[in-house]
């Protein structure tokens, strides 16, 4: 259970840094010697953040899995 938990977030991750990652590399033809490069992929960890939060979220309402850290109260409701 565990192992599927931790594969469906880490596929919605890699779906949005695998994105950025192919277009960097075929697309914009960036060297990684370049901050452009380092630009765009720090965009991807980002745009992998924002397409596996919703995925976590959701395990989590659902009740699959429970927070690292004790939620506060005020904050439960999110």
């Amino acid at each position: 259970m565990a192992l599927k938990i931790s594969a469906l977030a880490i596929v919605a991750f890699d779906i949005g840094m695998g994105v950025t990652m192919l277009v960097v590399a075929f697309v914009l033809g960036y060297p990684p010697t370049t901050i452009a490069f380092w630009f765009v992929m720090w965009g991807g960890l980002l745009l992998g953040f924002m397409t596996a939060y919703p995925m976590v979220r959701w395990l989590l309402g659902r009740g699959v899995t429970t927070p690292v850290w004790p939620v506060p109260p005020a904050l439960s409701g999110f």
